[in-house]
């Protein structure tokens, strides 16, 4: 169950409109319903969704625990749950397994808040819930966190050893939202997505895993590079794409984005598929690279 359909199912126990909700929450009802719809990034509305229609802020940021529990918010700080959670730890260790300067970390917790698309992270690096963390309300040790897959397959990045970079959690997201990702990137919650994968590759803080959909990217002929329906690849907005580099890309006219193989030739870029039974897509300025594709992982 995702995001869009824990806030209509949170909004129907309140037994409350799509209007009434929207006055409650100081937007209009066209804003609801493209929550209910689409799902919300922002980690401070959905406290106050949570709040306003009786439900369990965590399951209604993760799908984690029950959907009616109490929302009770604990009198202590930020800092005193970080302080609680260390167990024996630094803060110094978690700033280093979330990808953040531990002074960046301590600033966080001197205003009282964690920026959205850190949260889980930092979380995940604690072994506690989200919701906890940030708002003391639900369970201390809730957790979605994904257990490593055995396949994973990283692809080279420049002289750079993945075997020695901490791994982190990063979002599994729809061809969708990997269309806006530049835009929403700032405000994606924990909920947002489908669920939160592992990378051991070296990757920003912007990276976020797709699943592999059509044949597009299957290579007929065994023995090559083949990406088939179902694969998960994980996309780096912020990594640098060359010449014969998957990529995933924004068409402006299509509302979703697409996987396919950067390719040029006499100075003109293409998306190419790697299965020869697709077309391939001259790029001429209808087009944005989202982010290089850094590896992947299929289930067996």
């Amino acid at each position: 169950m995702n995001n869009a359909i824990r806030i209509k199912k949170a909004r129907e126990l309140a037994n409350i409109d799509q209007a009434t909700l929207g006055k409650k929450l100081g937007v209009s009802q066209q804003a609801v319903q493209k929550w209910e719809k689409n799902g919300l990034s922002n980690a401070k509305r959905l406290t106050k969704i949570a709040e306003t229609c009786g439900v369990n802020f965590d399951w209604l940021l993760t799908g984690v625990g029950g959907m009616t529990q109490s929302n009770t918010a604990s009198s202590m700080s930020l800092s005193d749950r970080f302080k609680q959670a260390l167990a024996g730890r630094t803060k110094a260790d978690i700033a280093r397994d979330s990808g953040v300067a531990p002074q960046t970390l301590s600033n966080w917790l001197s205003r009282g808040s964690i920026p959205a698309k850190h949260l889980f992270r930092v979380a995940e690096s604690l072994s506690v819930s989200p919701q906890w963390l940030s708002t003391g309300k639900g369970s201390m040790t809730q957790s979605n966190i994904a257990a490593m897959p055995s396949n994973v397959v990283s692809l080279p990045a420049s002289n750079v050893s993945a075997q020695h970079q901490p791994m982190s959690m990063i979002p599994l997201i729809s061809l969708v939202q990997a269309g806006g990702w530049s835009e929403c990137i700032d405000n994606f919650a924990p909920g947002d997505a489908e669920d939160w994968l592992p990378c051991p590759s070296k990757h920003s803080n912007a990276t976020f895993a797709l699943r592999v959909e059509g044949d597009s990217m299957t290579n007929p002929y065994p023995g090559g590079k083949s990406f088939p329906a179902g694969t998960m690849i994980f996309v780096d907005p912020e990594r640098e794409v060359h010449n014969g580099d998957c990529v995933v890309a924004k068409l402006t006219d299509v509302n979703e984005a697409t996987f396919k193989m950067l390719a040029e030739d006499s100075g003109v870029k293409y998306l190419k598929p790697i299965n020869p039974q697709y077309p391939t897509l001259a790029i001429n300025g209808n087009c944005r690279i989202v982010g290089k594709v850094i590896g992947s992982y299929r289930e067996e």
